[in-house]
């Protein structure tokens, strides 16, 4: 299994997919962003109040759908 870690850093958003290096995201609306690095965009999915409850990654012609780490966790849980 592999993670996508976003991380926020002086105004700036970073990703990095396990085994790879991070790379900074840039805003295409206030919930898609995309990497100029690499071929790959990230959409975040808000419910009604609160965080992102997941994001879609597009990469190679695939949409993976991303879980919240607290959501996997809670999952493994059950």
């Amino acid at each position: 299994n592999r993670v996508l870690t976003i991380t926020g850093e002086e105004g700036h958003l970073f990703g990095q997919i396990t085994g790879q290096s991070r790379h900074e995201l840039y805003p295409e609306s206030s919930r898609d962003f995309f990497f100029t690095a690499i071929p790959a965009q990230v959409s975040f999915i808000f419910d009604a109040q609160g965080p992102a409850s997941h994001a879609v990654l597009r990469v190679g012609g695939q949409e993976i759908t991303l879980l919240r780490m607290d959501d996997v966790e809670s999952v493994g849980e059950e």
